[in-house]
């Protein structure tokens, strides 16, 4: 992280270690070396999402988490919400993938924008091509825009 941060000062840089635990101590680690986000996984517990937004407030950093398909649930998501999560990416898994199910369905969609809605940040990614997946639309979430060497610290 420290030697990426050195030779890229001005960019934002995510440090994609996908926490499930030890919340604090691997969030830490990274916004120290220069991470300005985190993530983690949907299925880490609301103490270890917890302790992630907390460092990342002390610290000036922000969380992401990493949603699969079979993790979503509207009252888990406002909870993350709540604790400070700012982003989340809503992924078409590749089990799905390999299975032949390349789609995005109006159900997902459904839950970009009910995320969206709920004022996170949502990317997504999985079986996308150069032009917009079947049923995308375009949602407004909040999203906060940053200056190159405005970094939070």
């Amino acid at each position: 992280m420290r030697a990426i941060r050195a030779l890229f000062p001005d960019k934002q840089i995510l440090a994609d270690v996908r926490i499930a635990e030890a919340g604090s101590k691997i969030a830490r680690l990274a916004f120290e070396a220069g991470a300005d986000l985190v993530s983690c996984v949907a299925g880490a517990s609301m103490s270890t999402i917890r302790q992630v937004c907390q460092v990342a407030d002390e610290l000036g950093g922000e969380v992401q988490v990493e949603l699969a398909d079979e993790w979503f649930d509207a009252e888990r998501a406002r909870a993350w919400r709540q604790a400070g999560v700012e982003h989340v990416i809503v992924k078409r898994s590749r089990d799905r993938e390999a299975s032949g199910d390349l789609s995005w369905k109006s159900e997902d969609m459904d839950r970009v924008d009910e995320l969206a809605a709920m004022g996170f940040t949502v990317t997504i990614t999985g079986s996308l091509s150069p032009c917009r997946p079947a049923g995308l639309r375009r949602t407004r979430g909040r999203h906060r825009h940053r200056r190159p060497g405005d970094r939070r610290r």
